[in-house]
């Protein structure tokens, strides 16, 4: 899968937009607060930030299924929903 590789944060700016960088510092995705609360911007940009930690965790979850072996990806599953929270 092509995606801004590395740890996606997030992060807000000078005026207060909150907004999603890479870890070197490359913007991801900058948050509309436009049409939506500040507080629905910034779960927004926590859920964006989580995207590539919970793709790689739903591809553990894949493996399991298909190998049914045990249940070693809970702990990745549960860290990218607290991320995806904000609870980070």
């Amino acid at each position: 899968m092509k995606h801004t590789q590395g740890k996606w944060e997030y992060r807000i700016d000078k005026s207060g937009c909150p907004y999603v960088a890479s870890n070197k510092k490359e913007m991801i995705a900058d948050v509309n607060m436009a049409f939506v609360s500040a507080q629905e911007a910034i779960a927004n940009a926590h859920l964006i930030a989580a995207a590539p930690e919970m793709y790689a965790a739903l591809k553990e979850v894949e493996v399991l299924l298909k190998t049914q072996t045990g249940g070693c990806c809970l702990v990745s599953v549960l860290d990218a929903i607290k991320k995806a929270e904000g609870k980070e």
